[in-house]
Protein backbone atom coordinates (compact mmCIF):
# COMPACT_ATOMS: atom_id res chain seq x y z
CA UNK A 1 0.00 0.00 0.00
CA UNK A 2 1.41 3.63 -0.96
CA UNK A 3 2.26 6.12 1.29
CA UNK A 4 0.10 9.44 0.89
CA UNK A 5 3.54 11.41 2.12
CA UNK A 6 6.67 11.57 0.33
CA UNK A 7 9.82 12.50 1.66
CA UNK A 8 10.94 15.82 2.93
CA UNK A 9 14.22 17.76 0.70
CA UNK A 10 15.61 20.80 2.19
CA UNK A 11 13.71 22.43 -0.51
CA UNK A 12 10.51 21.60 0.99
CA UNK A 13 12.30 22.29 4.46
CA UNK A 14 13.08 25.68 3.53
CA UNK A 15 9.45 26.28 1.25
CA UNK A 16 7.37 25.50 4.71
CA UNK A 17 9.58 27.17 6.91
CA UNK A 18 9.05 30.23 4.46
CA UNK A 19 5.09 29.75 4.75
CA UNK A 20 5.57 29.20 8.78
CA UNK A 21 6.75 32.93 8.67
CA UNK A 22 4.37 34.05 6.73
CA UNK A 23 1.73 33.06 9.14
CA UNK A 24 3.82 34.25 12.23
CA UNK A 25 3.08 37.64 10.32
CA UNK A 26 -0.35 37.07 10.26
CA UNK A 27 -0.50 36.95 6.44
CA UNK A 28 -2.20 33.50 6.07
CA UNK A 29 -4.50 33.84 9.10
CA UNK A 30 -5.10 33.17 12.43
CA UNK A 31 -5.38 29.49 12.46
CA UNK A 32 -2.44 27.81 12.34
CA UNK A 33 -2.44 24.00 12.47
CA UNK A 34 -0.19 20.76 11.59
CA UNK A 35 -3.26 19.39 9.70
CA UNK A 36 -3.42 22.56 7.92
CA UNK A 37 0.20 21.95 6.93
CA UNK A 38 -0.49 18.62 5.75
CA UNK A 39 -3.04 19.30 3.57
CA UNK A 40 -0.80 22.15 1.98
CA UNK A 41 2.15 20.50 1.81
CA UNK A 42 1.19 16.93 1.81
CA UNK A 43 4.04 15.72 4.59
CA UNK A 44 2.77 13.94 7.79
CA UNK A 45 2.90 15.91 10.88
CA UNK A 46 5.68 13.96 12.33
CA UNK A 47 7.82 14.50 9.57
CA UNK A 48 7.61 17.72 9.53
CA UNK A 49 8.13 17.54 13.36
CA UNK A 50 11.35 15.67 13.16
CA UNK A 51 13.04 18.52 10.78
CA UNK A 52 14.10 21.18 13.65
CA UNK A 53 13.61 24.22 11.40
CA UNK A 54 9.83 23.57 10.74
CA UNK A 55 9.38 22.74 14.33
CA UNK A 56 10.92 25.93 15.63
CA UNK A 57 9.06 27.87 12.71
CA UNK A 58 5.67 26.39 13.65
CA UNK A 59 6.24 27.31 17.68
CA UNK A 60 7.43 31.12 16.54
CA UNK A 61 4.01 30.98 14.66
CA UNK A 62 2.23 29.63 16.72
CA UNK A 63 3.60 32.03 19.61
CA UNK A 64 2.71 35.28 17.32
CA UNK A 65 -0.62 34.02 16.58
CA UNK A 66 -1.56 33.73 20.07
CA UNK A 67 -0.07 36.93 21.04
CA UNK A 68 -1.98 38.17 18.28
CA UNK A 69 1.33 39.91 17.07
Amino acid sequence: MPSKFQRMTEQDEARITRELNKWAMGYLGSKLTWAILEERFKFSRQSMQAKPAVKAAYDVAKRSLSKGE
